[in-house]
């Protein structure tokens, strides 16, 4: 796994990578629309990334396809925002029963609260354990299916559970660092963290997944009219010398 990669091969792209950062910070700037916008670009990405072997290659964010990755950007959204609705929720009645049933041995009151806050942390970690594979699953078969999202997250821990709990402390980790660098920049800065945070999520989701499919993984079945293009393509004919974007062909 690559940790730091995510976070710079937006960025770095030859010739066009501040152009695409430019562009890319006027989601944040656009409520819900923004980021579903963001998200339609990521799974793009996604596609492209599984075709380099070095995880580096990805599309420019084209403005004249806003309205498709509009579109494509709906379902992972809905995905995300339902998975976070209700294990976040969770979490908090977690750490607040776990604040409470501390105060009933040691009453401390600020030890309790900080106890509480670090049980919610710790539920915000494992619900992106589960929360990034159902966004990626709503993003690769473009539909809004919250029992065949949580279906696939299920799956996925069972194979690289470990994996991904250490990629989401890393990203957690590295994202409170550029956030801070950004709003150190009269807070202008943020704006840019913001999307290079995002794009890093969808680099390491990325790696997991092609992880999960070495480690015998069951791949996450396409839509029909993209299994049939793809099946067309002459970049999935050689799958010997390129067994990666083989794999996406279900």
């Amino acid at each position: 796994m690559q940790y730091l990669q995510p976070f710079l091969y937006f960025v770095k792209k030859p010739k066009t990578g501040f152009t695409n950062l430019l562009i890319g910070c006027l989601a944040p700037l656009i409520p819900i629309a923004g980021e579903m916008v963001l998200l339609g670009y990521r799974a793009e990405v996604s596609e492209e990334l599984e075709r380099d072997s070095d995880l580096k290659e990805h599309p420019d964010f084209s403005l004249d396809k806003l309205a498709a990755y509009l579109q494509r950007g709906v379902w992972p959204y809905l995905s995300r925002l339902l998975s976070y609705l209700v294990l976040l929720t969770l979490g908090a009645i977690v750490s607040v029963l776990a604040g409470f049933g501390l105060y009933q041995v040691v009453p401390e009151p600020l030890l309790c609260i900080g106890v509480g806050c670090l049980v919610y942390f710790f539920s915000f970690i494992l619900s992106n354990t589960l929360v990034w594979p159902m966004e990626y699953h709503a993003q690769i078969t473009r539909k809004f299916a919250p029992l065949d999202d949580f279906k696939f997250a299920l799956r996925f821990a069972g194979v690289c559970w470990f994996s991904t709990l250490v990629a989401v402390l890393m990203h957690t980790m590295f994202s409170f660092v550029a956030l801070f660098l950004g709003m150190l920049l009269l807070w202008i800065g943020l704006y840019p963290a913001i999307v290079i945070v995002q794009m890093a999520e969808q680099h390491l989701m990325t790696q997991l997944y092609l992880h999960y499919l070495d480690e015998g993984g069951e791949p996450i079945p396409l839509p029909e009219i993209i299994a049939e293009r793809r099946r067309d393509d002459d970049d999935f004919e050689d799958d010997e010398e390129r067994p990666r974007r083989a794999r996406r062909v279900g």
